[in-house]
């Protein structure tokens, strides 16, 4: 549990720092919910959730990389 908590605070330090890269986020996602199962198993949030908020954020990302797209292409014609 120690190895645990220690990991997911230097991961939380470090996004503090930079932009954490996807394995990163994967890690941080993983490390939070062993420990929150390890602490409170009723009122721990479901993996599926979890996986639910990560896919907004992609898709948030992608939306913005489109967009992105789009100006970089008005920007050449």
């Amino acid at each position: 549990m120690k190895k645990l908590k220690k990991k997911l605070l230097e991961l939380i330090n470090l996004s503090k720092e930079r932009q954490l890269d996807a394995f990163e986020e994967q890690e941080l996602i993983k490390l939070d919910g062993e420990i929150e199962r390890s602490l409170d198993k009723e009122s721990q949030i479901p993996d599926k959730v979890r996986k639910m908020i990560e896919e907004d954020k992609l898709s948030e990302l992608l939306n913005k990389v489109d967009d992105l797209a789009k100006k970089l292409g008005s920007t050449n014609e």
